[in-house]
């Protein structure tokens, strides 16, 4: 990595997008550390409870981020936090679509191929994918109660 060149294009941005990759740094340190201690049901529950996700009412601030913006800033983010996997960059991810007033869906899909399971993680905002892929396996399931 360049950090000399990647400090000075974060200095050089504005502030709205550095508070933006912070916001995402941070939140994607803390699920990385909350999954390493807690399962994810449990994470999930208490990340309901705090209203951080699965609004009942989401309200947009007047002037809010479009969700591509977010999904960018995670993106960044994750760039510099090596081996972030797809789960807490995506619940990192519903977080910061809800707390902009966006109806987030978390969707947790697995596929087996050639007799290799896989797992995949991401976030669905307004019918489409917005951070991460569901176009990683042929076949992809949506796990039951895994979307908000």
């Amino acid at each position: 990595m360049d950090y000399p060149r990647k400090i000075q294009k974060f200095l050089i941005s504005s502030p709205a997008d550095r508070k933006l990759f912070i916001q995402a740094t941070l939140l994607l340190v803390l699920m990385r550390v909350a999954l390493a201690w807690i399962r994810f049901q449990a994470l999930w529950r208490l990340l309901k409870r705090m209203g951080l996700v699965e609004s009942q009412t989401p309200q947009r601030p007047s002037l809010y981020l479009p969700p591509e913006q977010i999904a960018r800033a995670l993106a960044r983010a994750s760039r510099c936090l090596p081996g972030t996997s797809c789960l807490p960059h995506a619940l990192a991810g519903a977080v910061m679509l809800n707390r902009q007033g966006y109806p987030a869906n978390l969707c947790i899909g697995v596929a087996k191929e050639n007799d290799e399971f896989g797992a995949h993680a991401w976030v669905e905002c307004e019918g489409r994918a917005v951070i991460g892929s569901k176009a990683h396996f042929n076949t992809l399931l949506i796990l039951p109660g895994a979307t908000s």
